[in-house]
């Protein structure tokens, strides 16, 4: 594609966003309504917990409550089993269908999340980690906010002590020291339990005192309310990162272990972190054998396929209302069709080996 067209499809995408974002959700295409809407949170606190407080915003209870006042007015809120059911049966979904999901598991979704969305009759489903179930494990990415919440309060020389640990220099501020703790990657986890010496943290008394995952017992109570529950993979890692066989054994793991305790028959996925940089074995291997229901994304997936659908992140921001956020994801939508649209009548030249 020459450098004019594809500067013309980037004007062309950023100037139908621009319009776009501006036009009220009644009055967007009936094509766009048939798509489910499923917005993504982790936790709902008046105050952010100290595992989750340093890695993304966390919507207080006034905000959420009136998203769900929002979804309840602007949608018609569904269940994880009627999305399972249009997806594999072909059941007819009604026209701005949602369906509301939560990550991780953690103890917000009893003690807040589901009581508040009983009373607005929105159903939702929360995906699990079963290292973390039980309060059995603190998740690598919890364990970093926790590093960083006690390096805020930590002494010059544990300070610099951490910094060399993360071969960086005595100097480093606390933000960059900060931002090189959230980078740790799963395959590195055991480099946080090095700098929770350091700072004389004990992660499993962490766990005991703030207790931050549901219990068996709370998802079981929640399945009797009507909720439902899906796999969020073994512990949480960014799949990308993995090999096929080990994105397979995380999926395979959690989902056998939820089925075990939890008596499910069935069992829908959604990727810890995101999707981008999956290959098409990982869905191959996974909708071809059964062995999930649906497969939920956040970020690149493949196209077309009615049992993998694509989820809208709510926590990019603490206090944006969820109207607002969902009238920029369909911006973005309708920039990205406008521009594929014109990639489709200019096709890119093909050009022979040799640069002829």
């Amino acid at each position: 594609m020459s450098w004019g067209i594809m500067n013309l499809k980037g004007t062309i995408r950023a100037g139908v966003e621009d319009v776009a974002s501006r036009v009220p959700l009644r009055f967007i295409p009936r094509a766009w309504a048939r798509t489910p809407c499923l917005p993504l949170y982790h936790l709902v606190s008046d105050v952010a917990p100290v595992h989750v407080k340093h890695l993304y915003a966390v919507r207080d209870v006034a905000t959420f409550q009136a998203d769900l006042e929002y979804f309840a007015r602007a949608f018609v809120p569904i269940s994880l089993s009627d999305l399972v059911a249009h997806a594999r049966n072909g059941r007819e979904l009604p026209p701005r269908a949602l369906c509301l999901t939560f990550d991780d598991g953690f103890r917000e979704v009893a003690d807040v999340i589901a009581p508040l969305c009983s009373r607005m009759g929105v159903p939702a489903a929360f995906f699990l980690n079963t290292a973390s179930l039980d309060n059995k494990a603190l998740c690598f990415r919890n364990q970093a906010s926790v590093l960083i919440d006690r390096l805020m309060r930590a002494s010059a020389a544990s300070v610099a002590a951490v910094a060399r640990s993360l071969q960086l220099p005595d100097s480093a501020t606390i933000k960059t020291i900060s931002s090189s703790v959230r980078q740790i990657r799963f395959a590195d986890a055991s480099r946080l339990s090095a700098l929770a010496a350091i700072l004389e943290i004990d992660f499993a008394s962490y766990l005991s005192e703030a207790r931050p995952y549901l219990t068996s017992d709370q998802v079981r109570t929640l399945c009797s309310q009507g909720f439902e529950i899906g796999a969020h993979s073994v512990d949480h890692p960014l799949y990308s990162e993995l090999s096929l066989a080990d994105q397979v054994r995380q999926t395979e793991t959690c989902v056998t272990e939820l089925k075990r305790i939890f008596g499910l028959t069935s069992c829908s996925f959604g990727f810890p972190f995101v999707s981008d940089g999956v290959p098409q074995d990982f869905y191959d291997a996974m909708l071809a054998r059964d062995v999930v229901d649906l497969i939920f994304c956040i970020g690149a997936m493949p196209a077309g396929h009615p049992r993998i659908l694509q989820r809208l992140w709510m926590e990019s921001a603490a206090t944006t209302p969820a109207s607002r956020l969902i009238q920029r994801q369909w911006a973005r939508d309708a920039g990205s069709r406008a521009a594929g649209r014109l990639r489709r009548n200019h096709p890119p030249k093909q050009v022979l080996a040799g640069g002829g």
